[in-house]
């Protein structure tokens, strides 16, 4: 049978809409390998990349002492395999640089090593209120921001006091963070409640005095990364799932039209995780869990 007019009009309008969903095509630079689950990827500020590696095996909570960071120059290239000595870390995932220390999260507790010689120089113990802290983020040269997935909940922390507070709203699955000094705004992702694959965005802004967690809406997912582009836009990381290998995305939220887009790769992603964008060379570097790569995208 041949379609009719109403028909095509329908089937049109159905191409377009998915069409306008696949936004700024971005370009594969390069393919990194030799990971072990990398989950975490930061830079200091002369271009130094670090990237978290959970371990040979994928157990995020495992306190085996087989995790370990690497670095990476400027160009990709793996300068050094085992940044720290081996057995200094279990699970690392989420990283921050301040003043020459890169702070990691493994499991119940955040450690910081000095950059020049890789010594541990810093330790907070959080297992009193968490088993899996995922993501760091930096607000000042005295403060880091913590997610832990498993109580959803966001922790301020004081660098020089080794002390920690919790701030206001439950985030499902709380994961990557991000962020804003302009606004004084944090953006977190979530996997969703018992990491269900219904996972949003919240924006908490901590200039209002009773500020709170508020959910942006989006589709949900099991949403890893996060970090701030121009114009008012945010762009996150989706594995889409967790229980088998699944080709995972990449979004773009848009705050000023308050859509999210589709990013279209040129590569298939699998565990995309918590990504460093590196703003001036419009490079994004995607740590890909799954497959033990590294993915260094340049965005259009």
């Amino acid at each position: 049978m041949q379609p009719n007019f109403f028909q095509l009009v329908y089937y049109l309008g159905i191409f377009l809409s998915l069409s306008l969903l696949i936004v700024n095509p971005a370009e594969a630079a390069s393919l990194i390998e030799g990971f072990s689950h990398p989950e975490s990827i930061t830079a200091d500020s002369t271009g130094r990349i670090f990237v978290s590696n959970i371990g040979e095996k994928m157990e995020p909570t495992a306190k085996d002492g087989d995790g370990f960071i690497t670095e990476l120059s400027a160009d990709g290239t793996v300068k050094r395999k085992f940044f720290n000595p081996k057995g200094t870390l279990n699970a690392p995932k989420g990283l921050a640089v301040v003043n020459n220390v890169l702070y990691v999260a493994d499991i119940d507790r955040i450690v910081g090593f000095n950059l020049q010689n890789g010594k541990q120089v810093f330790s907070l113990d959080l297992s009193a209120k968490t088993s899996f802290l995922n993501d760091l983020a930096t607000i000042d040269e005295n403060t880091l921001l913590a997610s832990a997935s498993d109580t959803g909940t966001v922790y301020q922390i004081s660098i020089p006091n080794k002390q920690f507070v919790a701030l206001s709203g439950q985030i499902p699955g709380a994961n990557g963070i991000s962020y804003d000094s302009q606004t004084k705004s944090i953006y977190v992702v979530g996997l969703g409640e018992n990491f269900n694959g219904k996972g949003g965005i919240y924006k908490l802004t901590m200039a209002k005095p009773t500020a709170q967690f508020e959910q942006i809406s989006v589709l949900p997912g099991f949403f890893d990364g996060i970090a701030l582009l121009n114009d008012n836009r945010l762009i996150y990381s989706d594995w889409v799932g967790i229980q088998k290998p699944t080709p995972g995305a990449i979004y773009i939220y848009n705050a000023n039209t308050k859509k999210a887009d589709l990013l279209k790769l040129p590569i298939e992603i699998n565990g995309p995780a918590d990504f460093y964008y590196q703003p001036k060379a419009g490079l994004l570097w995607l740590p890909l869990t799954l497959n033990n790569k590294v993915a260094i995208l340049k965005l259009n």
